[in-house]
């Protein structure tokens, strides 16, 4: 699993179908790039939010625990944004991602 939160180099574009988002990789490792994100996608769209899953492949061996850094990825929406909440539920609670 991993952390999403919006790309600030990306805003968010309500009028658009394409959410730019930040991955980081929760288990000890290096950037996700090559790895997922886009291992495990799960988004469920509904007339209130759009509920997000993004998983990254874990890299084998043995790694020092450090804060992997974020990787750039775009989810692609079945309709614009609009006024929905964008919500991370690979987390529980669930968690609004967003300013």
């Amino acid at each position: 699993m991993a952390d999403l939160t919006l790309d600030p180099a990306r805003p968010l574009a309500r009028t658009q179908g394409t959410v730019h988002l930040l991955v980081t990789e929760r288990a000890c490792g290096e950037r996700a790039r090559g790895r997922g994100p886009g291992a495990g996608v799960l988004a469920e769209e509904t007339p209130q939010e759009v509920r997000l899953i993004i998983g990254v492949e874990p890299q084998g061996g043995a790694r020092t625990c450090q804060r992997s850094p974020a990787t750039p990825f775009a989810v692609e929406l079945d309709a614009p944004l609009g006024d929905r909440v964008l919500k991370d539920v690979g987390v529980y609670p669930a968690r609004e991602i967003g300013p």
